[in-house]
């Protein structure tokens, strides 16, 4: 039993845990992440890796996307993770979406993004930002652009990220460790005895385990948003991050 001491104990590596494992860390305080499995296995390294700023709520929302952009940016250059799109373009397929797109740049969130109706296209595709023919683009009507977001691999960069925090920042990782029982500052767990001064629960899609009595009054349901990855030809790049004018329901900005 090792009965270590710590500022701040987080259960779980994921992208929330790894988050406020990170910004402790950067406050000076010593810091140690459990998990429960070899590795993060959840859904930090199971979706699509977009780092989305346009579309967050306006306000507090939007203001905390763009400093986790700017976090990310840092990150990346330092965990030598690499930055796969740079840009999101939206294509706007229904008159509704050319509104909604021309209204979105309006407001401050709407900053260096541009729209391109139709007719610019060929402009786009002569400067070399992508293929009218290979993107299906003569239906659309226009696209939103916006600088801001970009596109990581997930699968590679969470263990990135941990390997970073472990072996240049300083942060204690606890692989294989379940957390059975908190009491106070005491952290029991499967392989050792743990105190920290903040203890942070991250459990990602469980909710049971030592996390349920903190979070069982609230009436939490999981989504059941699936993944997809499409095996295309050899060669094929995007230009960026493509959404269709759906994502512009499913974003409250």
């Amino acid at each position: 039993m090792t009965n270590k001491n710590y500022d701040l104990l987080v259960v779980g590596s994921g992208i929330v845990g790894l988050a406020h494992a990170y910004e402790a860390k950067k406050r000076g305080l010593s810091v140690a992440i459990v998990e429960q499995n070899a590795s993060c296995t959840g859904a930090s390294i199971r979706n699509f890796g977009f780092i989305t700023v346009s579309g967050q709520s306006s306000r507090d929302t939007w203001r905390r996307a763009v400093y986790s952009a700017q976090v990310w940016r840092e990150l990346a250059s330092l965990a030598n993770i690499k930055v796969l799109h740079q840009g999101t373009w939206i294509v706007c397929q229904r008159p509704e979406a050319v509104e909604v797109a021309k209204a979105f740049l309006q407001t401050p969130m709407g900053v260096d993004c541009k729209y391109y109706p139709l007719a610019d296209y060929p402009t786009l595709e002569a400067l070399g930002h992508f293929n009218i023919e290979s993107l299906n683009l003569k239906n659309s009507l226009g696209l939103l652009y916006s600088p801001h977001e970009f596109r990581v691999e997930s699968r590679e960069a969470i263990p990135q990220l941990a390997n970073y925090f472990e072996n240049e920042l300083g942060i204690d990782f606890y692989w294989e460790t379940e957390v059975l029982s908190i009491s106070g500052s005491a952290i029991h767990t499967s392989n050792n005895g743990l105190n920290a001064q903040r203890i942070v629960l991250c459990p990602g899609s469980q909710l049971t385990g030592v996390a349920k009595p903190f979070i069982e009054k609230y009436d939490l349901k999981l989504c059941t948003l699936q993944m997809l990855r499409v095996k295309v030809q050899d060669g094929f790049v995007l230009p960026g991050s493509i959404m269709t004018d759906n994502s512009l329901a499913r974003y409250l900005g």
